[in-house]
């Protein structure tokens, strides 16, 4: 099965930051479509090898910061456990009702508890998002100079 690289974030990203290019530098407002979806999709390709070779050492050391600071019973990993426990029991055994509103209820409950783990999630993918914002940047900006130099600006 292969993927469409058309419809991921990291190709719709690319293309956000190739019109911000194109607007900013009207030299390149002559470029044909078809040389923009290649190159959005030679950068997205690129992005796509160079963030999964960046993420596997963030992810093994982040796992590792969590399993060590869950042995030494740190109140943060604590709490990320109670969270994740009280969380459950209610989707198991919570009272879920037996019309929609009660279930739309316990849906909302659920969500509310896990505010806080969602915002503990996001901060750490931040480096993440920041890293993939810098490698799809420089990624673009050295394609459309090697773009510059084999067309001529044109």
């Amino acid at each position: 099965m292969r993927v469409n690289i058309h419809k991921g974030l990291i190709y719709k990203y690319t293309q956000h930051r190739l019109e911000q290019y194109i607007k900013a530098d009207m030299t390149f407002d002559v470029m044909l479509q078809d040389e923009k979806t290649h190159l959005c999709e030679d950068v997205s390709k690129k992005a796509c090898i160079v963030l999964i070779l960046l993420m596997i050492p963030y992810f093994f050391v982040v796992n590792v910061a969590f399993y060590l600071l869950s042995i030494q019973g740190n109140f943060l990993t604590m709490w990320f456990y109670h969270m994740i426990d009280e969380t459950y029991e209610v989707i198991l055994y919570g009272d879920w009702g037996a019309g929609t509103p009660h279930k739309r209820a316990t849906i909302l409950f659920i969500f509310i508890k896990l505010i806080p783990f969602i915002a503990v999630i996001l901060i750490a993918l931040t480096p993440l998002f920041l890293l993939d914002a810098i490698v799809i940047k420089q990624l673009l900006k050295v394609k459309i100079k090697n773009h510059i130099i084999n067309h001529g600006g044109k």
